[in-house]
């Protein structure tokens, strides 16, 4: 059992250090898109160069991957919490 606490402290740290992530990607992910779009011939949309989408595609599946993830976390703790209080009723 000296096991058990450190994987529900790894379990409830998961949550912040996704907000984290989707704080810098929210933030930083349109000015780095802003910078990269102003390279190449026209610094205006739509994007005329490969990198530019790739930039552009990559930030938007990165912060919808970091909203998937926190959602399915989400999800786990709200059954565990349900299961855990149906034990605590039948038990």
């Amino acid at each position: 059992m000296t096991d058990r606490p450190a994987a529900t402290a790894s379990q409830t740290k998961l949550p912040f250090i996704l907000l984290t992530l989707m704080t810098v990607a929210t933030f930083g992910g349109p000015v780095v898109i802003g910078i990269v779009l102003r390279g190449g011939p026209s610094p205006e949309w739509p994007p005329d160069r490969p990198v530019e989408w790739i930039t552009f595609v990559g930030i938007c599946g990165l912060v919808f991957g970091i909203m998937v993830a926190s959602v399915v976390i989400l999800l786990k703790t709200q059954r565990k919490a349900e299961r855990l209080k149906r034990e605590r009723q039948d038990g």
